[in-house]
């Protein structure tokens, strides 16, 4: 090989490996980029969850300690009613975290979620079923 196809043949080898190089970092910066788009749907995510676990759980708190006052103004019937409230709370916090671990078990990739079209009246109606691994599949009916 002569002198001139020598350093042709560097210049080459070099202008790809700039190539390259730039395409690595490229691909680094883009994989930052998803990565704090990642994290800022996170952070959203959690607020917006800590939000919905917080209001039942305040009016919870709220019915049981006007319940538990016993110099409290309430009458029979609005005792009821405040009981009745805080129950009603109680279940909505309780199919929140429900609904929590679902997606958490989901995510983790121990069960998956199907939807099929509906074969009854019932359009959104869904049900756990067993997987594989003794872990709940939602499936719709």
């Amino acid at each position: 090989m002569q002198l001139e196809q020598r350093s042709l043949v560097q210049a080459f080898a070099s202008q790809a490996a700039l190539a390259i190089e730039r395409a690595q970092f490229a691909e680094h910066a883009r994989q930052l980029q998803i990565l704090q788009a990642t994290e800022k749907l996170q952070s959203a995510l959690l607020n917006s969850i800590s939000h919905e676990l917080r209001t039942p759980l305040v009016a919870v708190t709220g019915a049981l300690s006007s319940l538990k006052d016993e110099h409290s103004p309430l009458d029979d019937a609005a005792r009821i009613s405040v009981a009745a409230d805080g129950y009603a709370e109680a279940e909505r916090l309780n199919r929140l975290v429900g609904n929590l671990l679902g997606m958490t078990r989901i995510e983790a990739g121990c069960c998956a979620c199907t939807v099929s079209r509906a074969t009854s009246r019932r359009s959104s109606a869904y049900r756990w079923k067993k997987s594989r691994r003794n872990s709940p599949v939602v499936t719709s009916r």
